[in-house]
């Protein structure tokens, strides 16, 4: 059967930021009792109607998931005191503002700013070497008595977890998934086995060691035995070798602290850190920071954990990890992205369209006297008529996702894009927030849809036994009407033409604004209709005007068409009503849209169930693939109206350094160097190919090795080799001793296990 994955899917799309924000130059005037000579107040009866369930959240019970009797969450409807369901006030006013901040070209200043991170190893070839992790260096990150923060240098190598069965004489594994999942609990299994009680300060573990240089990477040998004291470091057994083939078997010692040569850690840095390791979310217990290293660091002695970082070419430490492939921060937030396409988004001074209207409050204290009061206000919208329910199916047990804004061919302007295919270019990479010049892909909203396509996202594979991560959702029915009073104060007639258009989409009946739960099910989709008025100049409060909503539109359009215009920097043609922000928020509102569809507003699987009985994660495989969000319309002349200035690159991670370490000769140097002697002789030979990429496997070594006659040093030689099949691949969990890759192998490791 073909392959019906072929394309990013996802419930949401964006209306492009643009590179110009509108800042009235009424602005300085506006208050709340020096009215406007052509000031106008009132109020607007307006009828709002469900054009498909419709779920403001109300009353909810939360999941749980313990026996005997697990049950999904509950969501009902809001209802006011007096038990009347309604729509909350604010709940209009935010879902109006949103649209009139992207029709009005507004400010995005409403930003949660964060440094996001990024371990991608899904397809290099189209993000780029940027994001591989590499030349790491590793240290003990401390907290001093003044609070500051810095990392004390060490060295490290790794340490097999079938040396450590070896030397413990442990005849199962030492750490598996299931029973030493978290780092916690391989320390405890640690201390268990080698009669060590854990320090109280936190101290690490010890141990004795030699340095196998030989090896890739360089691994920990002669256990309990050797010339070096080191601590133990251990990380999540995030899966198990013996039943993976790829599993974890490594974990790290750190030794050779370097305390005359401590890094100090910048506050953005150590901000950085904690946030990707999910510091703000105190019950984030299944993380190592939050379930153990976080206490060691603040509260215990010690005040120190061990931790992986890279330098900038200042030698300053520009990342910090709690794994070796620790998730890297990127170079810009979120913020910085958006500052780039226009500073004016995020600087707190200054106000836009929806500021006048719906107020703001300036971040900065001193500057109190700039924020401004709300001069439109939505009542509650409360039900005409008696409630009904949406049908039974909408109330099955779902999961509401949410979107991450990591998933970068999504959220992160793609430029080089073939827009036939919806990938990016051949031989294009993807942009991320590394780049200066990167945008993020804009305003994010949940396209409006058909009626057939509304419908709930079946729970599959796993989802179906957590009951935690579930819910229901208990809507109204489609047809459900509400009646809301909007009330202003001293708006000038085109802005009051803005709201106007903001609330009707300019008179346009097919449009639909959508708010509450289950957007992403085509939840909320509503019309709005204004049913009555009573309008009043200032001069002349005592009598009414008489409404024409088109006439009152027709002012907010002439205003946005001349800014625009007088905004544009480039001599091409370009109206307000035809910009790729107009076009675009229009046609996410448009439930007849060609991309409104069950197939196209669907959410990717992680784990998708293939008829080979194989999984398959669709976000990485649309990575793969190269593959971009499809827009809702195809513009791209914002840059060209309104160019961006250029950025500098921010330093990149200083390149690892060539690794200069001399090790104290040991007893285990004779086999190392027949090891290499022999495999160069077999070179010279021609018994090995030349492009031969793992000759520590091949059979004529083994054949060479049956020829030595000193039966310890034979032994020795085949322990060299064992534990070179064992790390064969740098930085990937693979024990090919274990799990000889093929046929081949296998008959090879005869050869040393016949001796």
């Amino acid at each position: 059967m073909p392959d019906n994955f072929t394309k990013i899917t996802a419930p949401y799309n964006f209306v492009p930021l643009s590179g110009w924000v509108f800042q009235p130059d009424w602005a300085s005037q506006v208050s709340h009792d020096l009215p406007f000579s052509e000031g106008l107040s009132g109020s607007l009866e307006i009828e709002i109607t469900a054009q498909t369930p419709i779920l403001v959240g109300g009353k909810q019970t939360k999941a749980t998931a313990k026996s005997p009797a697990p049950a999904p969450g509950k969501v009902n409807f809001f209802q006011l005191p007096d038990k009347r369901y309604a729509i909350p006030g604010t709940s209009l006013k935010g879902m109006t503002r949103s649209v009139l901040e992207i029709a009005s070209f507004g400010k995005m200043q409403f930003v949660d700013d964060r440094r996001l991170s990024i371990r991608d190893i899904s397809g290099r070839e189209v993000i780029g070497d940027n994001y591989k992790i590499s030349g790491q260096k590793a240290g003990f990150l401390r907290l001093r008595d003044d609070s500051e923060v810095e990392i004390i240098p060490s060295d490290f190598v790794h340490i097999s977890h079938r040396d450590m069965e070896r030397w413990l004489n442990v005849k199962t594994y030492i750490f598996t998934k299931r029973d030493t999942f978290t780092v916690e609990e391989k320390y405890q299994r640690w201390s268990r086995l080698t009669d060590q009680t854990l320090a109280e300060d936190g101290a690490l573990p010890t141990i004795q060691f030699n340095v196998n240089t030989a090896s890739t990477p360089k691994m920990a040998h002669n256990l309990g035995q050797g010339q070096k004291t080191g601590e133990l470091v251990f990380t999540g057994q995030i899966s198990d070798k013996g039943q993976n083939k790829h599993g974890k078997y490594r974990d790290f010692v750190f030794f050779n602290r370097q305390m005359d040569k401590p890094l100090k850690v910048s506050p953005n840095v150590f901000k950085d850190f904690l946030y990707i390791h999910g510091d703000e979310d105190k019950n984030a217990t299944g993380s190592s920071w939050g379930a153990y290293w976080r206490d060691i660091f603040f509260e215990k002695d010690c005040h120190e954990i061990p931790v992986f970082y890279h330098l900038d070419e200042h030698e300053q430490v520009r990342s910090i990890g709690l794994a070796y492939m620790y998730r890297l921060a990127y170079h810009y937030s979120i913020g910085e992205t958006i500052d780039y396409t226009n500073e004016k988004h995020r600087n707190p001074d200054g106000y836009d369209l929806a500021d006048l209207l719906f107020g703001k409050v300036h971040p900065d204290d001193n500057k109190s006297q700039q924020s401004l009061k709300s001069r439109v206000n939505f009542g509650n919208a409360t039900l005409i008529g008696t409630p009904q329910s949406a049908e039974p199916s909408y109330s099955e047990a779902t999961i509401l996702n949410g979107p991450k804004p990591t998933y970068f061919p999504n959220y992160v302007r793609q430029t080089e894009v073939d827009h036939d295919q919806n990938r990016l270019h051949q031989g294009e990479r993807y942009r991320t927030y590394m780049q200066p010049d990167s945008e993020i892909q804009g305003w994010k909203r949940y396209p409006v849809r058909r009626w057939q396509a509304v419908h709930l996202q079946a729970l599959k594979g796993k989802q179906l036994e957590n009951k935690k991560v579930q819910i229901e959702l208990y809507p109204l029915q489609k047809g459900s009407r509400f009646k809301s009073t909007l009330r202003f104060h001293n708006l000038l007639p085109t802005e009051l033409g803005a709201l106007i258009w903001t609330l009707t989409w300019g008179s346009d009946k097919r449009l639909r604004h959508n708010l509450g739960m289950g957007k992403s099910f085509g939840f909320g989709q509503i019309s709005i209709k204004i049913v009555g008025s009573d309008i009043r100049h200032h001069q002349t409060p005592e009598q009414t005007i008489a409404f024409d909503e088109k006439d009152y539109m027709s002012l907010f359009r002439k205003l946005m068409e001349a800014e625009y215009a007088n905004a544009k920097q480039s001599n091409v043609q370009g109206k307000w009503g035809d910009s790729e922000q107009i076009k675009q928020l229009k046609a996410m509102a448009y439930p007849e849209h060609r991309q409104a569809t069950s197939d196209n507003l669907k959410h990717m699987a992680l784990e998708e169930q293939l008829e080979n009985g194989k999984k398959r994660n669709q976000f990485v495989k649309a990575k793969q693939n190269a593959w971009v969000l499809p827009g809702y319309s195809r513009y791209g002349r914002d840059s060209i109206f309104f160019p961006r200035n250029p950025r500098k690159p921010r330093d990149q991670p200083k390149p690892p350094e060539p690794d200069s370490e001399q090790e104290i000769p040991t007893e285990i140097d004779r086999a190392q160097q027949w090891i290499k002697s022999t495999i160069q002789k077999l070179y010279e030979e021609k018994r090995i190919p030349i492009n031969q990429t793992y000759p520590i496997c091949c059979k004529a070594l083994a054949e060479k090795w049956q020829t030595i006659e000193d039966a310890a040093f034979k032994q020795e030689v085949r322990d060299e080799i064992r534990q070179c099949w064992t790390n064969a691949v740098e930085d990937e969990e693979v024990d090919w001793w274990a799990l000889p890759f093929n046929a081949k192998m296998r008959r090879v490791k005869n050869i040393y296990e016949q001796g």
